[in-house]
């Protein structure tokens, strides 16, 4: 077990380690010292010269002293010596510290406190030994209780002990290399930083949960309910997970293709055959109406989870392969967004017939036009798009002339083709025959002058009588 050294402020018994002084070693050939006036003079390198017979005594300026290694080293103790018993505590501040361009104030704020702590001795000593244990580039001293100033402080040696940043103990052992970023324990070489990728910690002997091999660099494969993988070999001891297969559980089961690290099902391949299982590809093309080289595609004109749908009356020809939309829009008089029903008021297998007049302008049924509710005033049901009998024109509104017993007006023209009854007259059979008048032309005209015809509404003989007969008919009295 390493013995790790502690401070009361008096004598400090140090293990034997052969570290070296980080700060005046040629292993670190970019180490300087400086104080707030000084910066590598002989005198204040006397700091570090690693004699203790060589003293230098900070003056009334000297606010502090920096030490700076210039790379990253494992430090294992910080030992301070002076010529006279000193009380450390009130005496000294030190902060440790990484980045080169901090200022004085920045490593005062945010520089790593390693002594006095809490329960650091107000007695006097000659020596300080501090353990610091980890990786550093630069240490800071100054006297925080005076703000700074070190003023009558005598050093005769501040060595920074510690190896290169890889090394430990004798500095001749490398840090193991599963140690996180090969960085461990100054005295004794253990993983304190942690460990490298995948390694559990807190003693980096075997791989995490979920890797495996010499290095733990390689990734378990799906074994069953996530449980981990043999940690030497990488084998699932439990079985694999959903639709894997393999002792290591690293490839799919036929039927299945890796993708996006799953295992995916082939697509629809022709003859019910397997796909390719790193591609997916169907080397023999595809079932009916699927299309991709994976065949997982519904194609053109067809959708739906089994692409057995066929797409709706689209305007680019094309519909949503997952629900069918036309997403684009729809032919004319084709409902959104199927597309797969006449709109409103139209019907027939293309949509292009309009309906009639059905009653209330309600729509007709879309596939046969016919009117359920019956129609609106003279239209003839089902289609309610022709006249009843006896009505014509635009909007069977007009009632067919007296045309010959049996026989139907014309429905757009009203003209009675086939003649009219007995007493009536015109194309439209719906004006008195000469010598006929009253509303149903059943009357006859008396003895006009001239044999003219009479008023066919009224009877009278407007140019007067012929004969002995009374205007205004001009029919004889008692007729």
């Amino acid at each position: 077990m390493a013995f790790y050294p502690f401070f009361t402020g008096l004598f400090f018994l140090v293990p034997a380690h052969s570290f070296v002084n980080l700060a005046n070693n040629k292993q670190f050939p970019r180490a300087t010292v400086s104080t707030h006036q000084d910066f590598e003079t002989s005198r204040i390198r006397q700091v570090i010269d690693n004699d203790e017979n060589t003293c230098t005594q900070l003056s009334d300026d000297e606010k502090w002293l920096k030490i700076w290694l210039g790379n990253d080293a494992n430090v294992g103790t910080i030992t301070v010596k002076s010529n006279t018993p000193v009380s450390w505590k009130t005496a000294i501040t030190i902060k440790a510290y990484n980045d080169p361009t901090s200022d004085v104030d920045r490593i005062q704020q945010d520089g790593k406190l390693f002594y006095p702590m809490k329960d650091s001795s107000l007695l006097t000593s000659w020596n300080l030994n501090i353990t610091v244990n980890d990786t550093y580039r630069g240490f800071f001293i100054y006297n925080q209780s005076t703000n700074g100033n070190l003023a009558g402080l005598e050093l005769c040696e501040v060595n920074i002990l510690g190896c290169l940043v890889d090394g430990y103990g004798n500095c001749s052992t490398k840090c193991p290399s599963k140690c996180k970023d090969k960085h461990c324990d100054a005295f004794d070489g253990k993983c304190i930083h942690g460990c490298q990728k995948n390694m559990q910690v807190p003693d980096c002997s075997e791989c995490q949960d979920g890797y495996y091999g010499m290095n733990c660099e390689n990734v378990c494969g799906n074994c069953m309910k996530d449980s981990p993988c043999d940690k030497t070999n990488g084998i699932c001891t439990t079985g694999c997970e959903g639709f894997w297969t393999g002792v290591m559980c690293k490839e799919c089961r036929p039927n299945y293709y890796l993708f996006n690290d799953t295992c995916q099902r082939c697509g629809h391949c022709s003859g019910n055959k397997t796909c390719n299982n790193r591609t997916g590809v169907c080397v023999n093309g595809c079932e009916e109406n699927w299309t991709t080289n994976k065949c997982d595609v519904c194609a053109d004109g067809k959708y739906g989870q089994w692409c057995n749908e066929t797409c709706g009356h689209c305007l680019n020809g094309t519909c949503n392969k997952k629900n069918g939309t036309c997403e684009k829009g729809c032919l004319p008089q084709w409902q959104a967004s199927l597309c797969k029903e006449c709109q409103d008021h139209y019907y027939g297998e293309n949509c292009t017939m309009s309906c009639g007049n059905c009653v209330d302008n309600k729509p007709c049924d879309k596939a046969s036009g016919e009117c359920p509710q019956g129609c609106t005033g003279h239209w003839d049901p089902p289609h309610c798009t022709d006249c009843k009998n006896n009505y014509f024109d635009q909007n069977c509104t007009s009632a067919c002339g007296h045309c010959k017993p049996g026989m139907q007006c014309n429905k757009t023209t009203g003209v009675c083709p086939d003649g009219c009854q007995y007493n009536w007259n015109g194309t439209r059979c719906n004006v008195c025959a000469d010598g006929f008048y009253n509303r149903d032309c059943s009357a006859e005209c008396g003895t006009c002058k001239d044999e003219a015809p009479c008023d066919h509404m009224t009877g009278n003989c407007t140019g007067g009588c012929e004969g002995t007969g009374q205007p205004p008919l001009c029919k004889a009295i008692g007729c």
